[in-house]
């Protein structure tokens, strides 16, 4: 069958997640060391968190039955909006905890 540059994109999009219970298992059953387990493991929700939204725009264009061109006019600066959205939301909360962590009392040094 002929799939338009949408349907392209939501398959690509859907087959592309890499599930991040399957990349701490792997890990695990590898011996590797946490923190390098721990960041896999945030990269692969980061990657799975991208799929989802690239998903849902390139869904959201084919109910209207859009050409290409007409299909990334909107879809770009849509996919560029929620990054950017989703980077100042990461940093505001990061800062809150930072500051609920600075004022606590759980940063207790040994000495």
């Amino acid at each position: 069958t002929n799939l338009t540059f949408t349907k392209n994109m939501i398959l690509g999009s859907l087959i592309s997640a890499v599930d991040p219970v399957a990349v701490i298992l792997v890990l695990k059953s590898l011996s590797v060391d946490e923190q390098l387990k721990v960041l896999l493991f945030g990269e692969s929700v980061l990657n799975d968190a991208a799929a989802v939204v690239i998903n849902r725009v390139f869904v959201e264009i084919d109910k209207g039955g859009k050409s290409t061109s007409e299909a990334l006019a909107p879809a770009i600066p849509q996919i560029a909006g929620i990054a950017l959205a989703s980077m100042l939301i990461g940093t505001v909360l990061a800062l809150l905890v930072a500051m609920v962590h600075k004022w606590s009392k759980m940063n207790i040094k040994k000495d």
